[in-house]
């Protein structure tokens, strides 16, 4: 798993490359949730999809054969940007681990 470097501000975007894909993530606080629009290799994949504590941020049929994304956070809290810099983390978890955990 690679952890993805947020900052604890509300609306963010960064650019990221990951098993030789681009990604382009943007989160943004609304209404009291986080909201995740993630864009690989210039094709938008999720738009404003809620972010839910260890839950994918992909369906399965969009992430194709790459990794997903999911939030680790402290207690089961759905993500907080207040808290990303300490105790809640986006992850990345490539598609190797995501078969191995199948098993």
């Amino acid at each position: 798993m690679i952890q993805i470097p947020l900052a604890a501000i509300a609306n963010q975007s960064l650019s990221i490359r990951l098993d030789n894909r681009r990604y382009q993530i943007t989160l943004q606080a609304a209404a009291g949730i986080m909201a995740a629009t993630i864009i690989r290799d210039g094709i938008a994949l999720v738009q404003g999809v809620r972010c839910h504590p260890r839950a994918p941020l992909l369906p399965g049929y969009k992430k194709g054969d790459t990794g997903n994304f999911i939030f680790e956070t402290e207690s089961g809290e759905y993500p907080d940007y207040t808290k990303f810099d300490s105790t809640h983390a986006l992850l990345y978890v490539s598609k190797e681990e995501l078969e191995a955990n199948r098993e």
